[in-house]
């Protein structure tokens, strides 16, 4: 398993994996507010964040098993501004955008390859922090960012009006 930067070649790859989590993420939502994967135009979606993340030092990076795009994780510089500095330390840290692994390779440390590749990438570009989101319902992701090091420190609240 080779991890590595995004090339174009892999972009109908990553657009299949990000629907497929999409899709995974949607059931989960309690509120039903996330778009399920017939109603998701991951293409627009890849086109968006690729436009992110060229403007805020990012990448993408995938895990490549021989040709076949097994995960990929998609991260960026956050930066802060003159709002946000009032009420915050000044620092510079990274946002993950996207964690997605196929089902067929989880459990073989992919994500924790791809999650240490996005940190060093971020390190490399003065990041001091990195966070990143997740659905409260989403317990396994919960689970794999704790071991990974991760700690909650936002909680957001939602109720239907």
């Amino acid at each position: 398993m080779e991890i590595r930067h995004f090339s174009p070649e892999d972009a109908a790859s990553i657009q299949e994996l990000v629907n497929l989590l999409q899709g995974h993420v949607a059931e989960l939502d309690p509120f039903d507010r996330l778009r399920h994967s017939e109603d998701f135009d991951p293409a627009r979606h890849f086109a968006t964040v690729m436009d992110d993340v060229e403007k805020r030092e990012g990448t993408v990076i995938v895990a490549d098993d021989s040709g076949r795009i097994a995960g990929i994780t998609i991260g960026a510089v956050i930066h802060q501004d003159e709002e946000y500095q009032m009420a915050h330390y000044p620092d510079k840290f990274g946002q993950i955008f996207e964690v997605c692994v196929h089902p067929d390779y989880r459990n073989q440390q992919v994500g924790q390859r791809l999650l240490a590749s996005i940190e060093n990438h971020l390190r490399s570009v003065g990041c001091e922090y990195v966070r990143l989101d997740c659905l409260a319902t989403n317990e396994d992701a919960q689970r794999f960012y704790r071991k990974n090091g991760f700690k909650e420190r936002n909680i957001q609240f939602m109720k239907k009006l």
